[in-house]
């Protein structure tokens, strides 16, 4: 990703530069028709100047230097097209290589996510493998111990036998009871069935042990699959490695190439524009010659004749070092041109000779991998084929062995076992259909899942495509707009053309930034996507390892179950033959001493014994036949599947082998496919380099062309600058006389402006006088205005006095008030209080204001609001006075009509100096409802 990310940074890079580019020719279009507008102005001046039949000669040249000038901006148009083209085709071939760089990442992380579960199935198949090896250490060792009890079994059976054919050759001459003897054939039975009960269980562990080592080396078929399928996979990310480094390499270098075209291109627009810059220099000088040639011409009027000759020969010699220097220079831009042009084609023959050297070692390098890919596969079949025939092989004398061992079996298999396996079985095959049917779900729940994101994302490429499509045919019907409007409007408009050129840039950078955009989207989206899908995969996991470590665990105790079992018959069956072997030593004992004395009877008796215990072999000898006979059968079917399995395993090694053989030819496919596009980029690179040398010539001949033009032009300014010195001289002659009745009307007009300014200085005098006598009468006015305000300030002063005599008396109607109020609050009623705690030093700091100061308000939660005062005697009481809003506006009220009155006019007399500290504060609060402020008043 971090390749992709640098190739579309160098991209960027790359069409920022092309942009340059194309900026670049479009001001040198700009600057084309600037000139051509500036020689047009130039010929229509020249035109008006000029005589009826050189004014037809300048028309004519004029209209083929327009024709000209047409055909250059044509031909930069057309250059800026194939510029725009190529530009075009670039991006495309980037879009391509990007898809499949994506396409090979997206199968990378596949293969890489087929390799872990490979890695993940090769580990649990090893831990399956070590188990059953384990298992297997367990079932031997189980088995030799049966094998050890077997044989003392058999040597205590022996001894038996022993003892029994003595005791029956002492007891064949005197006779025994028919109770001794019944005895006696029933322990040996007994005995008999524990040894086919031993030899039983010693067959089962036998067959267990068997079908462990079965399961074993299906696991190992297994793992050898799995890490056969790795390396395949291995194979397929190293090929898909190579093809994208591959791309990589071609791609840079294309990137090289583009830049030596680039750079040639822009060395001879450099070259193109130095020339240019030469011939202003000459045009620049040239006019300064002749604005020199001007001013002597205008200072030196009274000698003309001679000043005319002298400008003549200086025109001549201009003209002859003019068309010297024109010529030496065209000589020597031929032949650095010739030469530079020279130089290109080597370049150009050496890089075609390079890329030839390139494209034929990546081709024997090509054949050199697909040869050691050709060995590796081969020799993959080759030992694939080798472990196919030593497993068969294998298979086959565990067959042959195996029947043998069947063969030398002569016991029989406990038909409680069999059923016990039977649903071990069962319950096995259960299982695992409930968990393939589980697996299964889980299989169709995500393929749902993936078809559902994957359906998602086509959408967001849809509709991203969409509007990339949408956006750039928007950019080619404005671009088609724009073309039009200027072949309608190029004569005539130049700054709308300029403006809509502008405008179509933005509109460009604005539409790269969309799509910029909206591809930084659809990555966030396939990145949320595959984020979203790694979740769900990694979750599906986690619940399959839970599910399988289940399965483990149950199978272990299962194990275990069985194993206990074991132990457990093992330990009865030494008991039993513990006991039976005592019991049978007494049993001897006492039948030897009663055998002595009954010899006679077991003499007669021996011979029914004889026939009795004849019979009864022969009906075991039966049984145990058929009975061989059923197991034989069983056992050979479960060969027959178990062949029937390896050959399925075949063919599914030889579809696996076909399959490897098709992957083989699709990479043979994707490799002429590369072979081919590879070809295809060298004719594209070929064409390109064609177009470019083109063009190349084309530019040549341009030069040419603007040379022969540029040389006819300076001609034609020599001839012109010789009529504009004639004409020069007659426009010098109307100038004088035109100034000689210039300097008339101007004596004129000057008398007539020294009368108007006098009559101006006459009006101005008039308005200074009526100004002065306004500010006058306004400075009376405001004396007026500031006596009236003192006597106003006064009377407020006096005023004052009056109510600070009146708040006297009101701080004595307050006491009085508090003091009828201390009842009711001794009830416990809740009035607002007022504590004043300021001072008032009479209207010091605001004398023209007739309301009063207010100082330290404290508002309370419960809209109540507090004024400490100091002022109070020290006689009294407290100042805890509570009173209401509305108590507080009737106070205020009383107290203003209290001061209106006439009475108290003797109030006035008191003097400020006696600063009677008193304040008067009534609180008046009202919420108002739109701003929900408290005012103060």
């Amino acid at each position: 990703m971090s390749q992709a990310e640098e190739t579309i940074s160098q991209m960027k890079k790359r069409i920022i530069e092309l942009e340059q580019k194309n900026k670049l020719n479009q001001n040198t279009i700009l600057a084309l028709e600037e000139q051509r507008n500036a020689r047009g102005q130039l010929f229509d001046e020249q035109s008006r100047k000029l005589v009826d039949g050189e004014r037809n000669k300048l028309l004519l040249e004029l209209e083929e230097m327009k024709t000209a000038s047409n055909k250059e901006i044509l031909e930069l148009r057309q250059a800026n097209e194939d510029v725009k083209k190529a530009l075009n085709k670039e991006i495309a071939a980037h879009n391509t290589t990007r898809e499949n760089y994506l396409e090979q990442n997206n199968r990378a992380e596949r293969l890489g996510q087929a390799q872990r579960q490979a890695q993940s199935e090769k580990m649990a198949a090893d831990e399956r493998a070590r188990r059953n090896a384990q298992e297997s250490m367990e079932a031997q060792s189980a088995l030799s111990r049966l094998t050890d009890q077997m044989n003392d079994l058999q040597k205590d059976n022996q001894t038996l036998k022993m003892q029994l054919e003595n005791t029956l050759a002492k007891t064949a001459e005197h006779e025994v009871r028919g109770e001794t003897r019944i005895q006696l054939i029933s322990k040996v039975r007994e005995l008999q069935t524990e040894i086919d009960r031993v030899q039983n269980f010693k067959n089962d562990a036998i067959l267990q042990i068997q079908s462990l080592r079965l399961e074993r080396d299906r696991e190992t078929e297994r793992a050898n699959l799995a890490s056969s399928e790795r390396e395949k996979q291995q194979d397929e990310l190293r090929i898909a490695r190579e093809g994208q480094q591959r791309i990589t390499l071609q791609f840079r270098e294309r990137e090289s190439v583009l830049a030596e075209m680039q750079r040639r291109y822009e060395q001879l627009m450099e070259e193109s524009i130095r020339m240019r810059e030469e011939k202003e220099r000459e045009q620049n000088a040239y006019t300064a010659t002749l604005q020199n040639l001007q001013a002597k011409a205008s200072e030196q009027l009274v000698s003309k004749d001679n000043i005319i000759d002298k400008l003549r020969q200086e025109i001549v010699e201009l003209r002859k070092n003019s068309e010297t220097t024109s010529k030496s220079k065209e000589k020597e831009f031929k032949v650095q041109n010739q030469q530079r042009i020279k130089e290109i084609k080597e370049e150009h023959n050496r890089e075609i000779i390079q890329l030839h050297k390139i494209m034929e070692e990546k081709e024997k390098e090509y054949h050199d991998k697909e040869a050691e890919k050709k060995q590796s596969y081969e020799k993959l079949i080759f030992t694939k084929n080798e472990e196919i025939k030593r497993i068969t092989t294998i298979n086959e004398r565990e067959i042959t062995r195996l029947r043998d061992e069947t063969k030398k079996r002569e016991d029989e298999l406990h038909t409680e076992l069999q059923q016990l396996k039977e649903e071990k079985e069962r319950e096995r095959d259960s299982l695992i259909k409930e968990k393939q049917n589980e697996l299964s779900e889980m299989q169709q729940r995500t393929s749902a899942e993936c078809a559902a994101s994957i359906q998602r994302e086509s959408a967001v490429r849809q509709e991203c495509e969409q509007k990339i499509r949408t956006a750039d045919l928007q950019r080619a019907e404005e671009m088609r707009r724009n073309s039009e409007e200027e072949r309608v409007k190029y004569e005539t408009i130049i700054k709308d053309v300029q403006a809509q050129s502008a405008q179509a840039i933005e509109d460009a950078q604005q539409l790269k930034e969309e799509v910029e955009q909206l591809r930084e989207v659809v990555r966030e989206a396939e990145h949320k996507a595959l984020m979203e899908k790694e979740s769900a995969l990694e979750q599906q996991r986690s619940q399959w390892t839970t599910q399988f470590q289940e399965m483990i665990e149950k199978h272990q105790s299962e194990k275990e179950d069985i194993e206990k079992e074991h132990q457990q018959r093992e330990a009865v069956t030494q008991r039993r033959l513990t006991t039976e072997k005592k019991k049978a030593t007494d049993a001897l004992q006492e039948r030897l001493e009663a055998v002595e004395k009954e010899k006679d009877q077991a003499a007669t008796k021996l011979r029914q014994f004889e026939a009795v215990h004849g019979q009864e072999k022969r009906r075991a000898v039966s049984d145990v036949e058929k009975k061989w006979k059923d197991k034989t059968e069983a056992i050979e079917q479960k060969y027959k599947d178990e062949l029937q399995q390896t050959q399925e395993q075949l063919k599914q090694y030889q579809k696996k082998i076909q399959e490897l053989n098709a992957a083989q030819k699709e990479n043979k496919q994707r490799e002429d496919e590369m072979t081919e596009l590879s070809e295809k980029q060298n004719t594209e690179w070929r064409e390109a380099l064609q177009e470019r040398e083109q063009q190349l010539q084309r530019q040549e001949q341009r030069f040419e062309k603007e040379k022969q033009i540029q040389s006819a032009i300076h001609m034609q300014q020599l001839e012109q600058k010789d009529s504009e010195i004639r004409l020069l001289q007659d426009t010098l002659r109307r100038h004088e006389d035109q100034l000689t009745v210039g300097a008339k009307d101007r004596e004129a007009i000057m008398s007539e402006l020294r009368g108007n300014i006098d009559a101006e200085r006459d009006q101005h005098e008039r308005l200074m006088s009526q100004v002065k006598q306004q500010a006058a009468l306004e400075q009376k006015l405001r004396d007026d205005s500031i006596l009236q305000l003192k006597q106003q300030i006064d009377e407020n002063h006096s005023e004052k006095d009056i109510l600070l005599k009146q708040a006297v008396i009101l701080r004595q109607q307050l006491d009085i008030a508090r003091a009828q109020l201390g009842g009711v609050a001794r009830l416990g009623l809740s009035i607002p209080s007022i504590n004043a705690t300021s001072t008032f030093t009479g209207y010091q700091n605001n004398s023209g204001s007739s309301d009063g100061v207010f100082n330290s308000i404290q508002e309370n939660d419960q809209n109540q609001f507090t004024v400490n005062s100091t002022w109070f005697p020290p006689n009294s009481r407290s100042p805890s006075v509570r009173l209401s809003p509305t108590q507080s506006v009737w106070a205020l009220h009383t107290t203003l009509n209290l001061l209106n009155r006439p009475k108290h006019k003797h109030l006035h007399k008191c003097k400020e100096q006696q600063k009677l500290q008193i304040l008067l504060i009534t609180h008046v609060y009202y919420m108002n409802k739109d701003q929900k402020r408290w005012k103060i008043y």
